[in-house]
């Protein structure tokens, strides 16, 4: 019992990462909550559709509940750097997720999901330059790059196949009611009996 407490005596803790770490995740917390509540503020604001909330609410959480559900199955530690790659992440997703559901508020059709493919891709491909750093640095935001890009491929699946879904469910219309994408758009001015769309002081009446 003497020689355990005479080494027990002899160890010190000179640094403790985890007192940091749960301060920072508090801090993660408190910004990705704020944030997200005065962005949905303004998303009700403007849209004023309840729905339109539900279904772009439903798509964020889905989105980090994967994200998160990933860095646990991959074994990736929770540092400074990873903490730093969920905050990007929550930005990205959640561009990807009201991109889709505007277009298919507005349009009524998933189309846009190339566009956001290929905006992705760039975010991905400037992310790449990370492997060219020195090898300190590079190790250092190795898994950085991993979590943003965890976080982009799952918002791209979620926004390719749970958020129309889950549109289609909550705004309880069938895809055949939807607006198509190719239906003309009405003409801006009643067109005059000499089959011109151009208001009458134009076409020289009045």
């Amino acid at each position: 019992p003497l020689a355990k407490d005479v080494v027990l005596s002899m160890i010190s803790l000179d640094y403790d990462d985890t007192q940091y770490l749960s301060e920072e995740l508090g801090k993660l917390y408190r910004r990705t909550g704020l944030s997200a509540a005065l962005l949905l503020g303004f998303i009700l604001l403007f849209y004023r559709s309840a729905r339109y909330l539900v279904v772009l609410l439903g798509s964020v959480l889905v989105n980090l509940s994967l994200v998160l559900l990933a860095v646990w199955a991959l074994g990736l530690s929770i540092h400074l750097y990873t903490l730093a790659g969920l905050s990007v992440s929550f930005g990205l997703l959640l561009d990807n997720a009201i991109v889709m559901v505007d277009h298919l508020h507005k349009r009524g059709s998933s189309k846009v999901f190339l566009a956001l493919l290929a905006a992705s891709l760039t975010t991905v491909a400037a992310l790449l330059l990370v492997f060219f750093l020195p090898e300190e640095d590079r190790l250092n935001l190795t898994e950085f790059v991993q979590v943003v890009a965890l976080a982009i491929g799952i918002s791209l699946a979620v926004a390719a196949w749970f958020t129309p879904a889950l549109y289609r469910l909550v705004a309880f219309r069938k895809p055949h009611d939807w607006p198509s994408a190719h239906q003309p758009h009405p003409r801006p001015f009643p067109v005059n009996g000499e089959g011109s769309s151009v208001p009458p002081i134009m076409n020289g009446e009045g």
